[in-house]
């Protein structure tokens, strides 16, 4: 039995899907619906993004290099303090953006949540 699919086929079963031509796909690849997001640069020393994580079910906030659930972010906001001071305005932009984003992503993300 022949267990490759055509690029048609495959698009076919996960309409909306770009593969293009000489795409690998190899035997355990899960190919997951796309999500929305938001991707932030300027906004303070990092960029910063959200998106919804429909694997867990959970809304993701990137903060520079840090991944991490709003439970996550309520819990240790203040992660890194040697390179964000608590007091220091690098500290304060970046929790407008976290507060951006949260809010963002309450309002879009609402009914996946």
């Amino acid at each position: 039995m022949n267990d490759i699919l055509s690029i048609n086929q495959i698009k076919k079963i996960y309409k909306g899907a770009v593969i293009h031509k000489g795409a690998v796909i190899r035997e355990g690849a899960v190919i997951y619906k796309s999500f929305e997001g938001i991707v932030l640069h300027g906004g303070y020393k990092y960029s910063a993004s959200c998106y919804y994580d429909s694997r867990t079910n959970q809304i993701i906030i990137r903060l520079g290099c840090y991944h991490r659930t709003l439970k996550e972010w309520e819990q240790d906001f203040d992660n890194n303090p040697n390179e964000f001071p608590i007091d220091s305005l690098d500290r304060q932009k970046r929790w407008n953006v976290y507060c951006f984003l949260k809010s963002w992503a309450l309002k879009y993300f609402k009914d996946l949540d």
